[in-house]
């Protein structure tokens, strides 16, 4: 036997999956009868359902039975009536698998029947199966037997589902495959029919896993499949904006819904959300009604047949009826819908009212021009040109900074181009500058002597540890430099020193040379007399042969010249002195020497007299290299050197200094210069140590500024304005409006007549537009039919289209001809299950499909249906989203990233739906408060959790449908009950159906409510409907003898249950009587819990009803307000900051309490109002731009609406520019100010 693996429970599929094992009603097909009987009964019916012959089946049913069928027809009729879906069916047989995660107990096939009582006989059913519809496989059992068994033999199970495949044999034989696949047993080899297996038994062994051919009746609700994440991008990427030569449509727009309609006309998959009352629906007429007179094919599908039928109304009031089609059912609709098209194909002369199509043609071009005329204006103030801020509030932050400095002080000092002039950007450098401004105060100084310690201590250190950090290395490195200067001076000192010394020795020698010559040159006149100096030389040579005077004379001569000799010879030694020698011997005249050595010694006096001088200049270049080589001190100097490159870059490592210390000094004298000043640098961040904890604070930020900031901030310094953030302000935005302005911005009153005029006549003559296109469209289908095939043709619009067709299923009629029906037929409006089933999908036949009540839907659902159509629109309920449920078709929207846009306007609010009035954003319309009763009454009943019903409830319930009464016109109103389980629901429904089998006192009023749509459900059933009348039955009540309150919290747990209420709300239309069962100390209790969430908007609620019965006004206030404040969706009224600033402006004109900022009067909120002298009551209503809209599109038709409304109610509407406001703000105040005293002048002459 197959172990299969454990796969994650989905209760969506326990119908399927563990059909035996659920707790929902099931029928023993076998133990319909009795135990007697019903075998026999049930081997008739499956004898008759084997070969497919139609039947219809009585049943007696004993007590029990009896119950189980209620259940199962007001289940079944239920869905069937409010989704169109057929959830009653017959399984047969059973697969029963154990499994690591439980036991599976899943029928094979699954025949949709029907169930209904005897009109004349109690007790009495009919089970009834028509063969026009087809079995189905049981599809979550079939994908589970494929992922965890290995099962691929799934065309043969599908085949027999086709028309005359299903057979006796053939099911056998299928069973047995699949029991010889999973190792189970099969007990029969043909098709048979025993009772079901008893649960408990099925429980205890895997030796019970088996093929049971055992059937029974159940419900089988719609299975959603999961949607790919991707569908939505993919559409996304290829969808386009729709066909057209117009947005117009039939419907007057508020602004929110033509942002809706813009939206659409830019193509692409759009999710609509609003509240009640918002128009959801007439949004969607609108796009219904644009689409067909741009040529484009519509369809609508929603789970709720109340909501399509409410489209298909509108349709027809518009005398639209025959291009619409709403289908129900897939066997029922083929007939009527082949006799509509051979209605439709024969009426070759349909009668169509009258129409100018070139009058159409030039009123949609004027309307066009004109509307985009105003809209580029509208764009203009309202595009956000500053994050949040459209235009005109931009231009109210502005007014309000150069209130305070003007725009003028930055712009010498700042470069617009260093700016992107974005919101993201503006709030970065405010908060910087709003950051420094305290700090600046207190360090006064962008030049302060520590700026330049390194970014470092100030960004990775704390305050403490910089501070240590400084102290530390500056003592550390003071002393070092000192150190090192003591020894630039020493070696500095001494090797001048040595220079000097080494530089008088040879200016001693060197004179000392110079008297020997001069000492030896006197003692030999002196001796020899003047014969020695001016004695001829040659004469004297001769005569020393003969003399020995002159022969000592001559060798006296020899010896001056040794001794000038020696002289030249110390001097060459190092030519410190600029002097030639010239040459001379002793053959040369002594007096000629003399004069030699005179200006020799003229040169060494001259020498020695600048030889401070030149000790100075050779200090002055000293360096390693230009150490006079005859000096000792070139190691000394090469040291100091050496210390001093060492000390700089372990400065540098220290991490002490931002920018790093260079040693680019050639000399000893710039060296010590150097080491000098860095001691001072040391000694002066020593000194201002002092202005640490200031300063650090300061530079910790600044080195946190991005360098805009930076940039803004050195400018404010320099001009330093009282108020930074304001002088900051008003360049910036100043810049931002010049950067983002646009010529079309409004700057004086603009006729809005001729747009509002044409649109106007275009919307009255869409109707006639529509039928005479789509006429023609009609018209070219049937000849392109007959063109394409006769047989294809004849199938759908011939004489005799039901018999040739009768071998065709309606899909497959669709998937032939979809294109030539749609042509008669644009509008579609069916389920998303009946439109995946007969529709094709292998190409986008529709142009628009609109997915009405979409919070009901998963995603799974509508993806199938996506490539139906070019483009898709969702219209959902805000508050009815459950945002938990990823599944759920808005969430799955949203996590796609599909453009979304909310609807705001309420304009259909009914006293008892307090849905408008705890959604944050919802805004008021004209006509929002519509007559609406609301009751509450305090029943006393007690809720049996067996049972799960409250029959004191139910039965005032029956009472009070005695006291409705018939309108005006003698037609019931609509009318719906409403539970909380499926139990009371039945019990409620049950006395119904009692009252008309046994013709009880009422019978007649009662069906009368049926033929109008009297339906009984509960909450979770109620999306779609709006009766005229809802009655509410609370069903939990008191449980047991202790007074306990049994189900009622676990009802209303988390956001389902707020959904619930809020669905409650949101239903009825006129009346709304509210049934409660739980006492008041309770509900007393619960109203004061905000955690309760649920139950604590419940009880507030029915104190809310009893206030509204009472028309205690001040009370239902506090109960709304509360629950606003409770909940946590108090919304907050923003006033506007253009107007703000208006007003502050015209105070010196206007006298006080005048002006009146953020107004609250009807559906309206008035940013400024100025309120005219004497008590007339009248008002001046300061317009921004001229527009009333706050959304990003407006209808200009609805602008002129409130305008005129406006003036009904004596306002008068005073449009104010704010692009002039912006070029020159106290011109334009004058001149405000100007028109509002001529206002109110002309106003005291009237009364005069």
């Amino acid at each position: 036997m197959m172990n299969p693996q454990q796969t994650p429970a989905d209760s969506r599929l326990s119908p399927y999956l563990q059909t035996l094992m659920q707790e929902g009603p099931l029928l023993d097909i076998t133990q319909l009868q009795g135990s007697a009987e019903g075998v026999f009964w049930a081997y008739s019916w499956l004898d008759d359902l084997l070969h497919r012959r139609a039947l219809r089946m009585e049943i007696s049913a004993s007590h029990d039975t009896q119950e189980t069928l209620k259940s199962l027809f007001f289940e079944y009729r239920n869905a069937e009536r409010l989704q169109g879906a057929k959830t009653l069916g017959f399984a047969y047989p059973f697969l029963v698998l154990h499994t690591d995660a439980g036991i599976h107990t899943a029928p094979l096939v699954i025949w949709p029947v029907q169930l209904e009582p005897d009109p004349q006989t109690a007790n009495h059913w009919w089970l009834s199966y028509s063969p026009d519809y087809l079995p189905t496989v049981n599809k979550p059992l079939l994908n589970w037997l494929k992922t965890q068994c290995g099962w691929e033999e799934n065309s043969e199970w599908f085949s027999l589902m086709q028309p005359d495949a299903m057979s006796s044999g053939a099911l056998a034989v299928f069973c047995d495959k699949l029991a010889t696949h999973l190792n189970i047993n099969n007990p029969s080899q043909s098709a048979s029919i025993m009772p079901c297996p008893d649960p408990k038994m099925l429980l205890e062994s895997r030796q019970h896993d088996a093929i049971y051919w055992s059937g029974v009746v159940s419900i089988f609700p719609a299975i959603t499949e999961e949607a790919d994440p991707a569908a939505w991008q993919e559409v996304a990427k290829l969808s386009v904006a729709p066909k057209g030569d117009h947005p117009f449509g039939v419907s007057v727009l508020d602004p929110w819904q033509a942002t809706a309609v813009e939206a659409v006309q830019q193509g692409g998959p759009l999710l609509v959300t609003g509240s009640s009352g918002a128009g959801k629906s007439h949004l969607a007429q609108h796009l219904i009604t644009s689409t067909l007179s741009n040529g484009g094919k519509c369809l609508v599908v929603s789970q709720s047949m109340t909501a399509l039928k409410s489209i298909q109304d509108q349709l027809v009031a518009l005398g639209l009826e025959r291009l619409q089609w709403l289908f129900r059912d897939a066997v029922i609709d083929k007939t009527v819908l082949l006799e509509t098209l051979k209605t439709l194909a024969k009426t070759e002369t349909t009668a169509l009212p009258a129409f100018d199509a070139a009058a159409f043609r030039r009123q949609v071009d004027k309307a066009l021009r004109e509307k985009g005329r105003l809209d580029q204006r509208y764009q203009s103030v309202r595009n956000k040109v500053f994050g949040a801020y459209d235009w005109s509030e931009t231009v109210g932050l502005f007014l309000s900074a150069t209130r305070r400095e003007g725009k003028e002080l930055l712009s010498s000092q700042l470069n617009p181009q260093d700016f992107a002039f974005h919101y993201e950007e503006y709030l970065l450098v405010k908060n910087a500058v709003s950051n420094c401004y305290p700090l600046f105060q207190r360090i006064n100084t962008l030049n302060h002597p520590l700026r330049n310690l390194n970014a470092g201590i100030f960004i990775h250190k704390s305050k403490e540890e910089g501070l240590e950090f400084i102290q530390q290395k500056q003592e550390e490195f003071i002393a070092k430099a000192q150190q090192l200067q003591l020894e630039y001076i020493a070696t500095y000192n001494a090797y001048g020193d040595q220079l000097m010394n080494h530089y008088e020795q040879y200016y001693a020698a060197l004179q000392d040379h110079n008297e020997q010559i001069h000492d030896a040159i006197r003692d030999h006149i002196s001796r020899f007399g003047e014969v020695f100096a001016h004695g001829s030389p040659a004469w004297s040579g001769l005569r020393s042969l003969f003399s020995d005077k002159y022969k000592e004379i001559r060798q006296a001569r020899k010896s001056v010249a040794g001794l000038y000799k020696e002289l030249k010879t110390t001097f060459s030694a190092y030519k410190y002195i600029d002097f030639a020698f010239s040459s001379w011997d002793e053959s040369s005249p002594v007096t000629q020497l003399e004069k030699i050595l005179e200006g020799f010694e003229g040169a060494l006096r001259q020498w020695r007299k600048e030889l401070p001088s030149i000790v100075q200049e050779e200090l002055l270049r000293l360096n390693h290299k230009t150490v006079n080589p005859h000096v000792d001190g070139h190691d000394k100097v090469l040291v100091i050197e050496d210390s001093l490159t060492a000390l700089v870059e372990e400065l540098n490592e220290s991490g002490l200094y931002q920018l790093p210390f260079e040693n680019k000094m050639l000399t000893v004298s710039r060296q010590q210069k150097y080491l000098e000043d860095t001691i001072d640098q040391l000694e002066v961040t020593r000194l201002n140590l002092r202005d640490y904890d200031v300063f650090y604070d300061w530079q910790r930020n600044w080195f946190q500024l991005p360098e805009n900031a930076r940039r803004v901030v050195r400018a404010l310094a320099k001009v330093r304005p009282p108020d930074w953030v304001s002088a900051f302000e008003s360049w910036y935005l100043n810049n931002c409006l010049a950067k983002s302005y646009d010529a079309a911005l409004p700057l004086k009153d603009f006729d809005a007549k001729t747009c509002v005029g044409a649109i106007k006549a275009v919307r009255d003559m869409l109707p006639a537009q529509i039928l005479h296109r789509w006429q023609g469209k009609k018209e070219e289908a049937l000849r392109a039919a007959k063109r394409a095939g006769r047989n294809q043709y004849e199938q759908l619009f011939g004489r005799r289209n039901i018999e040739s067709s009768s071998g065709m299923s309606l899909s497959a009629l669709m998937g032939n001809g979809i294109e030539a029906v749609t042509d008669l037929l644009p509008v579609w409006l069916t389920t998303p299950q009946l439109a995946s089933q007969i529709l094709p999908a292998d190409e986008a036949y529709f142009d628009l499909m609109i997915v009405e009540e979409g919070h009901m839907l998963n995603s799974g659902v509508i993806t199938p249906l996506l490539s139906m159509a070019k483009q898709t629109v969702v219209l959902a309920h805000t508050q009815l989203i459950d945002e938990n449920q990823l599944l759920a078709l808005p969430t799955a929207m949203r996590g796609a990233k599909i453009r979304e846009t909310r609807l705001e306007i309420c304009h259909h609010w009914r006293p008892g739906d307090l849905t408008p009035l705890l959604d944050p954003n919802t805004q008021w319309g004209a006509s929002a408060l519509n007559a609406f009763q609301l009751r509450f009454e305090q029943v006393e009943g007690r809720y049996d959790p067996q049972t799960r019903t409250n029959a004191a409830e139910a039965q005032r319930l029956i009472q009070l449908l005695n006291d409705i009464q018939p309108t005006p016109q003698r037609t019931y109103p609509s009318v719906g009950i409403v539970c909380c389980t499926t139990g009371q629901r039945n019990l409620i429904a049950d006395y119904l159906l009692q009252i008309k089998l046994r013709r009880l006192p009422g019978v007649e009023k009662i069906q009368q409510l049926e033929r109008n749509g009297l339906l009984v459900y509960t909450t979770d059933e109620m999306p779609g409907i709006h009766p005229d009348i809802l009655f509410f039955s609370g069903t939990f009540g008191i449980t047991g003898i202790e007074g306990q309150i049994e189900g009622c919290k676990d009802y209303y747990d988390g956001g389902k249950g707020l959904r619930r209420l809020y669905l409650l709300m949101s239903r009825p239309i006129k009346s709304l009587y509210l049934l409660n069962s739980i006492p008041e100390v309770l509900l007393a209790d619960w109203s004061h819990t905000p955690p309760l969430k649920a139950l604590y908007l419940l009880s507030n609620y029915y104190h809310y009803a009893v206030y509204v019965q009472q028309s205690h006004a001040k009370k239902q206030d506090e109960v709304v307000a509360g629950l606003r404040k409770g909940i946590g969706i108090e919304k907050q009224h923003h006033t506007s900051g253009f107007a703000s600033e208006l007003a502050l402006r015209l105070e010196a004109y206007i006298e006080p309490g005048r002006l009146r900022l953020d107004v609250p009067m009807g559906e309206w909120r008035f940013p400024l109002l100025v309120q005219q002298k004497g008590d007339s009551g009248e008002a001046c209503y300061l317009q921004p731009d001229g527009f009333f809209a706050q959304a990003p599109c407006t209808d200009h038709v609805w602008e002129m609406e409130q305008r005129t409304r406006l003036e009904e109610l004596r306002v008068k509407t005073m449009p104010v520019w704010s692009a002039a406001w912006w070029k020159n703000a106290p011109f334009e105040t004058r001149k405000l100010a100007a028109a509002l005293i001529q206002v109110d002048e002309g106003k005291v002459k009237e009364e005069g």
